[in-house]
């Protein structure tokens, strides 16, 4: 769109860079008015990361920008010659990002960034130009590496950018603001680490869809090398949800900055990266919420159990605080924390433990509310926390619970491992390993990292609660009914213990035992867990009426989740009369579902159970979309499976619906769950089932 000359500023007796709008445009009035839009903001701006203007101009009808002279070469032309180091990438992403912070701090949002417009010095340093699509620019997208100006459209739905590192929210048309920038960093910082781009395909429409869709392959596994550190901020800013970025791109660059000073001193140590970010693959998938390590599947296509594991910091400057938060599982704990913490922060001195534990009551407050806000708040408290102090353990068990609840387990493994290395014995550390071990898929080393966790703190609630969740997800269903009744001794009046106790009863058909434990959960205080648990109880008896009924007390309290309404919709469509309701359920599911999976794209139950939805809601489309992210992830569990199952019936691929419930019934999946699912009723009928799957 320009075309750019060097030349010597006669009155200075200094080198500069002329640019005009190229001689084919020159009439165009948007890409004139781009010109001079770029002339405005760069030169509102002053900082040694963003290029200077020095003046403007107009010779011959056609305006014009002075600019400094840039002796070197663009990063496009440095990935030319192959994938950066870590330690250089660390380098140019730094320094770019302090570029950004000015910028963002001016008001400016540069909307275009890419490595084009990163230029890099002789002597080593980054500076960004061209912010012909800033603020107020509204061209519309050109090719994966080429921004084109075309019709423009409304202010509020323009499309803008450049289709191979644009953020989703500007894929999408909706409104941008300085972590859409944040996404393009996180792109270039990917491609300078790998070697390819994170999301290219054959054409710019289908690029766009992969951002807004797709994953691209896991940074641990493209570029192994790379520190966790590293990883953990490239997750974060390619969070496809804006709120699991950063909420100052200045926390961005100091993150960065820690990561290339590490580096620089032969470190791996972690640096102040706050998870989520959002979110991504093995690596950013942030799961639906940091306490939930998985929730129990007990039928083949509605019903999941609540189940939650705790993952406290450390010593807490306020004893009241940590006291409560150890009993996060009771909202007005968590509330009654985040008021006394963030009281404590205000009056001051600053001190690492203490945001550190404001960091995990904003999470603890996230995983009720839902409100993607309060990440964001946790997030930068932890950042705060390891900036004071990263020699602090507990704050680098915070960060990992942080990104193990977006599901960036590489970033959660690193931060685990850090906290372990500061302090080997502190439970809560093993506990977050085990954990993002778990995602990673190495159930082996989960399973250690776990069962150290219960023999460093054996009378922790929590450690016993998460070794349950481990062994119900194997299928291991009557080990973790020993692990839940332990968690229950350890606290009798826990509404979660219940809950996790009640499932393993009714995966084992206890189901007397089973109701006695959800009710006892919702006297305890009305959860939504409990009577979706209870619903679930009837669900599997047949009895669907009474199932909704339960379901419906479920989606009427605050809490209620993606799944209860989900749960709600498959016991309405069997139950005689509710069909209309079934589907505003399943509507209402697919709405929260799809904020869930943009917290963490890499839940596997979340995928299943919102591909599962679709299907129900007569879009095959979507649902198998969901499916191929769901399966180019490798491995899944047998609950994940059985669900898989169900999706696939539902989309009239019997073989394939088959295949999958045989390997769930492998995996441990009792075959007796499989023959009370009404969903599976036609399934159940086909020659090939009595083969595949009941001789198991």
């Amino acid at each position: 769109m320009g075309e750019v000359y060097r030349a010597r500023d006669t009155r200075l007796g200094r080198p500069v860079a002329i640019k005009f709008v190229s001689s084919e445009l020159a009439a165009d009035v948007v890409s004139t008015e781009r010109l001079a839009r770029e002339a405005r903001l760069t030169s509102s701006l002053n900082h040694p990361n963003i290029v200077t203007v020095h003046d403007v101009g107009e010779a011959d009808g056609r305006p014009f920008i002075v600019m400094e002279l840039i002796a070197g070469r663009s990063l496009h032309d440095r990935l030319d010659g192959g994938r950066v180091k870590a330690r250089e990438a660390a380098e140019i992403a730094a320094q770019v990002a302090e570029g950004l912070a000015a910028a963002h701090e001016a008001g400016v949002v540069h909307r275009d960034l890419k490595p084009r417009n990163i230029m890099l010095t002789e002597d080593g340093r980054a500076k960004i130009v061209d912010f012909g699509l800033g603020k107020g620019a509204l061209p519309t997208a050109g090719t994966n590496d080429t921004t084109t100006d075309g019709q423009v459209l409304t202010a509020t739905h323009a499309i803008v950018g450049t289709a191979g590192y644009m953020a989703p929210e500007q894929v999408t048309g909706r409104p941008v603001d300085h972590r859409t920038d944040q996404f393009a960093l996180g792109a270039m910082l990917y491609e300078m680490l790998t070697g390819r781009r994170a999301f290219r395909r054959d054409s710019p429409v289908q690029t766009m869809a992969a951002i807004v869709d797709a994953e691209p392959p896991a940074l641990a596994d493209a570029a192994p090398e790379t520190p966790p550190p590293l990883v953990t901020v490239v997750e974060r800013c390619l969070s496809k949800n804006p709120a699991g970025r950063y909420g100052s791109t200045r926390d961005l660059a100091r993150d960065l900055q820690d990561v290339r000073l590490a580096l620089s001193s032969g470190s791996r140590s972690s640096p102040a990266a706050a998870a989520r970010p959002p979110a991504r693959g093995a690596r950013w998938r942030w799961a639906t919420v940091g306490a939930v390590l998985a929730f129990i599947v007990l039928l083949s296509t509605p019903g999941w159990l609540e189940q939650a594991g705790f993952f406290g910091g450390g010593p807490d400057p306020i004893a009241e605080g940590r006291s409560l938060l150890h009993r996060y599982d009771r909202v007005e704990n968590v509330d009654r924390a985040v008021e006394l913490l963030a009281a404590a922060v205000a009056a001051g001195p600053a001190q690492a433990g203490l945001h550190a534990s404001l960091a995990e009551a904003y999470w603890r407050q996230y995983e009720h509310a839902r409100d993607p806000a309060l990440i964001d708040r946790a997030s930068e408290a932890c950042a705060e926390a390891i900036r004071l102090d990263d020699t602090d353990a507990a704050a680098h068990v915070v960060l990992a619970v942080i990104n193990n609840g977006q599901g960036r387990y590489n970033g959660a493994l690193g931060e685990a491992d850090r906290a372990i290395e500061l302090d080997p014995r502190r439970s809560a550390a093993h506990r977050e390993r085990g954990r993002a071990l778990l995602g990673l898929g190495r159930r082996d080393e989960a399973h250690a990292a776990l069962s150290k966790a219960v023999e460093l703190a054996p009378d922790d609630w929590t450690s016993h609660n998460m070794l349950g969740a481990f062994y119900f997800s194997a299928g291991r269903v009557a080990e973790s009914a020993t692990a839940f009744e332990r968690a229950l001794a350890l606290a009798p009046d826990n509404t979660r213990a219940y809950n996790n106790l009640g499932g393993a009863y009714l995966r084992l058909e206890r189901f007397d035992e089973a109701a006695a434990m959800f009710e006892r959960s919702a006297t305890l205080g009305r959860n939504a867990g409990a009577f979706s648990n209870l619903g679930t109880l009837y669900y599997e008896r047949g009895r669907y009426a009474e199932a909704a009924q339960a379901f419906e007390r479920a989606v009427a309290l605050p809490a209620a989740a993606f799944r209860h309404w989900r749960n709600l919709g498959s016991a309405a469509y069997w139950a005689p009369g509710l069909r209309a309701r079934a589907l505003e359920a399943y509507a209402k599911a697919a709405e929260l579902g799809e904020q869930e999976h943009a917290v963490d794209p890499r839940n596997q139950p979340v995928l299943a159970e919102l591909a599962d939805t679709y299907a129900a809601l007569g879009r095959p489309e979507r649902a198998r979309e969901l499916i191929s992210l769901l399966e180019s992830q490798g491995p899944q569990d047998a609950q994940v499976l059985v669900t898989l199952a169900g999706t696939y019936e539902q989309l009239g691929e019997r073989a394939v619906a088959l295949d999958r419930l045989a390997a769930a019934v492998a995996a441990g999946h009792p075959i007796e769950n499989v023959g009370r699912s009404p969903w599976l009723a036609e399934l159940r009928k086909d020659p090939d089932y009595a083969r595949k799957v009941g001789g198991h």
